[in-house]
């Protein structure tokens, strides 16, 4: 009867602390601002993606989740606590920042044959915005998404130009930022425009050469700074787990927490470092 009586009283104590943090956290003009960047942040990514989750939903799945990780941390691991804390935090971001890259890359690698079939559409008409609309019927995806929804906001009354630097804006990627602002000013200044546009793609293939062969010289080092990243947590979690009191003085000592400290700083250098290594721009 006691423990079921400390057991409920200890769920209570954990629903009105939960409720008076989420009262804190909207309350907070700095919190309050922090998580509306946040989900600004997630929402900007999701649309990027075509996705049909708001970022709204993203962050209060991850507000319930660290509500659950917190109710069940006395029955976890030491380390498995701050681990998942860490990917409850950052991971949704992390994630859809990796399919933000992929993303990009995949329309940077479309960009070539782009800009030759829109040189090839204007040989037919001068007019860039029917050019455009006939090379997004040939473009496979996602580019093509991009190009209608850069064709949508022409034919709602927003100005070609400014359609092309919207397009810029959603994709942030440095060559198709150049290669929108290349076929903006050639638009503008006149001359030859299809010869800009060929001379354009032209210039991209010799940049994505430039670049293959750059990542396959750095591969190694792109390897050696996974590892880096990566294997430290994983390491020390299994030694807690083989011999627990040989960590013992890291936890429960000032002195081991200042090893902590200054091992976490070495480790965050020098992933830092060997991703500033490894990264060479053409």
């Amino acid at each position: 009867m006691t423990a079921d009586l400390l057991g409920w009283s200890a769920l209570g104590l954990f629903g009105a602390s939960a409720a008076l943090g989420w009262a804190a956290c909207r309350t907070s003009p700095a919190i309050a601002r922090r998580s509306g960047e946040h989900v600004a942040q997630l929402e900007h990514e999701l649309r990027y993606q075509c996705a049909t989750l708001t970022g709204t939903v993203v962050a209060r799945a991850q507000a319930a989740a660290g509500l659950v990780l917190a109710a069940a941390s006395p029955y976890c691991p030491r380390l498995a606590v701050p681990v998942a804390l860490a990917v409850i935090a950052y991971g949704p971001g992390f994630w859809l920042r990796r399919l933000r890259v992929r993303r990009t890359e995949r329309i940077e690698a479309q960009l070539d044959g782009f800009l030759l079939g829109l040189a090839h559409s204007l040989r037919a008409t001068p007019a860039l915005g029917d050019g455009l609309r006939c090379t997004a019927d040939i473009v496979a995806p996602p580019l093509a998404d991009e190009l209608q929804v850069l064709l949508r906001e022409h034919e709602l009354g927003t100005p070609l130009d400014r359609g092309l630097e919207n397009m810029a804006a959603r994709i942030r990627s440095p060559i198709v930022s150049a290669a929108l602002s290349a076929l903006r000013i050639a638009r503008s200044a006149g001359g030859d425009f299809v010869h800009t546009l060929e001379r354009s793609a032209a210039t991209l293939r010799e940049m994505a050469r430039l670049e293959g062969v750059v990542r396959t010289k750095t591969a190694e080092g792109r390897v050696q700074t996974i590892a880096v990243s990566i294997l430290p947590v994983p390491t020390l979690y299994i030694i807690d787990l083989i011999s627990p009191e040989l960590l013992e003085p890291l936890w429960t000592t000032n002195a081991g927490h200042v090893v902590l400290a200054i091992a976490f700083v070495i480790w965050v250098v020098a992933i830092l470092a060997a991703r500033r290594i490894s990264q060479v721009d053409i």
